[in-house]
């Protein structure tokens, strides 16, 4: 799959410390024009939702630029064009949370421009400040997340480095209560996983199973989390990869393939190998899954 979510209610796994801790996040002082890093508060009260808690995630694909000096297909990707148009749709949602693969500074740059943002949502990352140039949205491209949620604490748990390529994933943590008032602590965390199918399958495991290892401590005292992101299963046989105790979410394995080439028809040209691509040419409805 590759846009993908899944979730959890279990405890008890040992984890690690390759975690960069960014507070409660960072929120824009209109009075001052700038993102500012909120202090983590003892004392966050409970977000009381009085409808199901709305995710979204969403790979917006990078820009980065060739050797050459051009950014990457742009007469395919037209990047500028998605780029409004993804801010666009995604702040029509209203999504209490929204996590972005493959984000790099410039859709960065652009996304904390948007009034939408700017008014509503706390972030886990902005440029221009010496503690997030190490993160990989800054430095490349990467995970970002958004929350309209009051945000608990900011993480980055570092993925095992895969092909010399190191990479952190982004996890927000709340407390919300539902209409009977009794109050849960749940995290969120945006996850890419890496690419290409089959080579790549165990590292994929790899990466998941660090991911949700640290998010299942015992320690962290959550009621829940969910993984949602940019997954990279190209068959279903990879499902084998989700831990024990983590399961999909039944409205996004409703919604189907998330990389489908009958109903996104820019991908041919994106992926022009993509028969090879494709699981090496077994066919579109096993390895698109």
């Amino acid at each position: 799959m590759g846009n993908a979510g899944m979730s959890s209610a279990s405890h008890g796994h040992a984890g690690h410390d390759n975690i960069t801790r960014m507070g409660a996040g960072w929120e824009f002082n209109s009075d001052a024009g700038r993102w500012e890093l909120i202090e983590v508060r003892a004392d966050t009260k409970p977000a009381v939702l009085n409808t199901p808690l709305r995710l979204a995630t969403l790979n917006v694909l990078f820009d980065m630029k060739l050797p050459g000096g051009e950014p990457t297909l742009p007469d395919v990707l037209r990047h500028d064009l998605r780029y409004e148009s993804i801010c666009r749709e995604l702040g029509s949602l209203e999504a209490h949370v929204i996590g972005l693969n493959e984000v790099t500074p410039t859709m960065l740059e652009k996304l904390l421009q948007e009034d939408w943002v700017r008014q509503r949502y706390r972030v886990s990352v902005v440029p221009h400040d010496s503690r997030c140039k190490d993160l990989a949205a800054v430095r490349g491209f990467g995970n970002v997340l958004l929350s309209q949620l009051p945000v608990v604490s900011v993480e980055h748990i570092e993925s095992p480095a895969v092909l010399g390529e190191a990479r952190e994933f982004p996890v927000m943590t709340f407390r919300v209560a539902g209409r009977d008032g009794q109050a849960k602590s749940i995290s969120v965390a945006s996850a890419h996983l890496i690419a290409f199918p089959y080579l790549n399958e165990r590292r994929r495991a790899t990466q998941l199973q660090a991911l949700t290892s640290e998010l299942a401590r015992s320690l962290r005292g959550l009621d829940g989390c969910v993984v949602m992101g940019d997954f990279n299963f190209h068959r279903d046989a990879e499902n084998a990869s989700i831990p024990p105790g983590w399961s999909e979410v039944p409205a996004v394995v409703a919604a189907g393939p998330t990389w489908d080439i009958a109903r996104n028809t820019m991908l041919p040209h994106y992926l022009p190998l993509r028969n090879i691509y494709n699981g090496f040419g077994i066919g579109y409805g096993r390895a698109w899954a």
